[in-house]
């Protein structure tokens, strides 16, 4: 689909997010909307930690995370089995099985404290917006 969009030519990599080798202080802003939950908390945490290395100095995230409170109105949750603490799947559906994680507001400002001028919005969706900053060192 993204080649459909950005065309054959761009330099896109299909990987498993929690596997792949992300380079220390590459990249100026890292987007991830609607994906980085998908998993177990401990696994998360470690990837937002690799997030931070790999933006340079003053590079930007914009990062989603549905909120705690959400889960209750996901459609696809309304038959699921706690996996670990916040941490849900879908018993039926598309996503069957596939642990989503979901966040207090607190765990959000404790996963993210490395990033400063940090702003943590909730949306109409239930979704934590977190915007941050790498600090200089």
């Amino acid at each position: 689909m993204t080649h459909e969009v950005l065309g054959e030519k761009e330099n896109v990599k299909l990987a498993n997010m929690f596997d792949y080798n992300i380079e220390p202080d590459k990249y100026d802003l890292i987007i991830s909307v609607a994906t980085i939950h998908r998993g177990l908390k401990k696994d998360i945490n470690r990837l937002i930690g690799l997030i931070y290395k790999s933006l340079l100095p003053g590079g930007w995230i914009f990062i989603t995370i549905p909120s705690l409170e959400s889960r209750t109105t996901w459609h696809t949750f309304k038959e699921d089995r706690e996996v670990g603490p916040g941490t849900y799947t879908p018993m039926t559906g598309p996503e069957k099985g596939l642990p989503h994680s979901f966040y207090s507001q607190e765990e959000v400002k404790e996963v993210f404290s490395d990033f400063k001028n940090l702003k943590i919005n909730l949306d109409k969706k239930g979704r934590w917006l977190i915007e941050g900053e790498k600090c200089f060192t």
